[in-house]
């Protein structure tokens, strides 16, 4: 964490630490998926973060009245989800980060206007996927509901869809950004928000359990820059 936040301290009853993820409708295995680095910082407004983010994201979040900002890094290792088959279509999840203090047999999101977007580049490796209800390169309504289900609880609907086609280079590793934002009718600011820059891993990283070892956050940076 870089805001002294531990992640590991925000596990929800989801079995989801509160950060946005990724996974794959209707989300059976947690196991499908491995988280291998999350970091957490907070800004206290846009104005230090908004100067490190690519430009098109930077405009959709000014325009949507983006207030301070959750701002997560993460690699996540889902070779043993998609198996090389691509393209291959993942979902991504906001529901943890959007509602930590969920308990079993809440229901939330039902009202909440939520906005979310992907944003990719370049090489990214990362496209909309054939039934496309995630909004790329832009911020549009979309639900995040939790609700009970026979023995545990679901994080539906079945969308923020996106597709992995095989980033730039080796193609081992699919990368973009994710935002959520919660903006309530008649504000003009954000009450909550949330950008994410996602690594997704097709392959094991070469070196990657070794850059783990390090005792801080900048020394881990430095190491996976390097990988």
């Amino acid at each position: 964490s870089l805001d002294g936040v531990a992640l590991s301290s925000t596990m929800t009853c989801l079995g989801l630490l509160a950060m946005p993820t990724v996974g794959k409708y209707p989300y059976v295995d947690m196991w499908d998926t491995e988280t291998k680095v999350a970091i957490r910082g907070g800004e206290p407004s846009m104005a230090g973060l908004s100067e490190r983010l690519p430009p098109p994201l930077r405009e959709a979040l000014a325009s949507h009245g983006a207030g301070p900002v959750d701002f997560f890094f993460a690699v996540h290792d889902v070779s043993k989800l998609v198996k090389r088959r691509l393209p291959y279509v993942l979902n991504v999840l906001h529901h943890a980060w959007a509602y930590p203090e969920v308990k079993p047999g809440d229901r939330h999101g039902y009202s909440d206007p939520w906005r979310l977007g992907a944003f990719t580049f370049e090489g990214s490796g990362v496209q909309p996927s054939p039934t496309v209800d995630m909004a790329f390169q832009m911020l549009s309504p979309a639900p995040i509901h939790i609700h009970p289900q026979p023995r545990g609880m679901c994080c539906s609907p079945n969308n923020g869809r996106i597709q992995l086609v095989g980033g730039s280079g080796s193609g081992n590793i699919c990368w973009f950004y994710s935002v959520a934002l919660l903006l309530r009718e008649g504000a003009k600011k954000a009450s909550r928000t949330c950008v994410s820059l996602n690594w997704l891993l097709l392959e094991p990283l070469d070196g990657l359990d070794e850059a783990l070892e390090v005792p801080s956050v900048p020394e881990l940076l430095q190491r996976l820059a390097a990988l």
